[in-house]
């Protein structure tokens, strides 16, 4: 499955990553971009909540109703994420840590949209949580890791298709901790359908 998912980040990334949709061949679902009339979302003020999480609101009532009824079939939409982001600095025996768990309830896969990222010789790491087991004992699943200035070089990157509706974030700098975070995390595209489908 994850070979399969990782396969179709390409047609993704063409699809949503300026945040525009683009026109697909014959009943290709797209996710839907956030300036659209059916997808506009006005991003909630954040709970910040002491354990470094974030859960957006469900997609309304309202919401899918217009996305079902978009010209082209739909497997999701891009949420904007409020600003600042409610993530804790802990330390462990590798240093210091900045992490994050998003939660976008509904979703079946998850994708983030990094920007002005420039985190040097440090690392993020992106996993799925594993909800088999419980919270205090979870390790991640099916990590992604980028540094640098992401994997264009260039500060601006979508990360490869995380399956769930719950992603971990995790920043480990190469040094001390930094003042403020290297990186902007602005929106994720959340889907309610796994693009394999279409296929």
């Amino acid at each position: 499955m994850r070979q399969r998912a990782l396969a179709f980040t390409a047609v993704l990334v063409a699809a949503c990553a300026d945040g525009v949709p683009v026109e697909p061949p014959a009943a290709t679902p797209q996710v839907e971009a956030a300036q659209s009339p059916a997808a506009e979302e006005t991003p909630a003020e954040p709970e910040h909540q002491p354990d470094g999480r974030l859960e957006l609101d469900p997609l309304s009532e309202d919401q899918q109703t217009k996305l079902r009824q978009a010209p082209a079939p739909r497997v999701g939409m891009h949420r904007p994420l409020p600003q600042p982001l409610p993530g804790v600095w802990s330390s462990d025996q590798d240093g210091p840590v900045w992490r994050l768990t998003l939660r976008s309830p509904g979703a079946v896969a998850i994708r983030l949209h990094f920007t002005e990222f420039n985190i040097g010789d440090g690392a993020l790491l992106i996993s799925e949580p594993d909800i088999s087991e419980p919270e205090e004992k979870r390790r991640p699943l099916h990590e992604r890791r980028y540094g640098d200035a992401g994997p264009a070089h260039d500060g601006e990157f979508w990360t490869d298709l995380l399956e769930g509706d719950a992603v971990v974030v995790e920043f480990r700098p190469s040094g001390a901790r930094p003042e403020t975070l290297p990186f902007r995390l602005e929106e994720i595209s959340h889907l309610w359908r796994s693009p394999l489908d279409a296929f």
